[in-house]
C-alpha cells in the first residue's frame, strides 16, 4: 500500500519552484538543440541572417519570374494580334 505525502506551499513557494522548472526546463531545451554555451546568442544571430538573406532571395526570385510571366503572356498577345491582323498566313 502506497502512502501518498501532501505538500503545503505558500503562494511564493509555488511561484519560485515553478520559476525554478521553468528556469531548468528552458536550459535543458537549448541544451537539447545545442545552444546552451556562450556562442548560443551568435548562432542565433547568424540563422536570423540566413533567413532574413533566404527571404530576400525568395522576393527576388518571385519578382523576375512574375516578370518573366508577364512579358510571355503580352508576346503572345502580341504574337496573337500579329497573326491576326494576316500578316502571317
Amino acid at each position: 500500500m502506497s502512502v501518498e505525502k501532501v505538500y503545503h506551499l505558500s503562494e511564493l513557494e509555488l511561484h519560485r519552484l515553478i520559476q525554478e522548472a521553468a528556469t531548468c526546463g528552458a536550459k535543458k531545451a537549448l541544451a537539447d538543440i545545442g545552444l546552451h554555451d556562450e556562442r548560443a546568442a551568435a548562432d542565433i544571430r547568424d540563422m536570423r541572417s540566413l533567413i532574413d538573406g533566404y527571404r530576400i532571395a525568395r522576393k527576388g526570385f518571385l519578382s523576375a519570374f512574375g516578370k518573366i510571366i508577364a512579358v510571355g503572356v503580352l508576346a503572345l498577345l502580341a504574337l496573337g494580334v500579329y497573326i491576326g491582323e494576316g500578316k502571317i498566313k
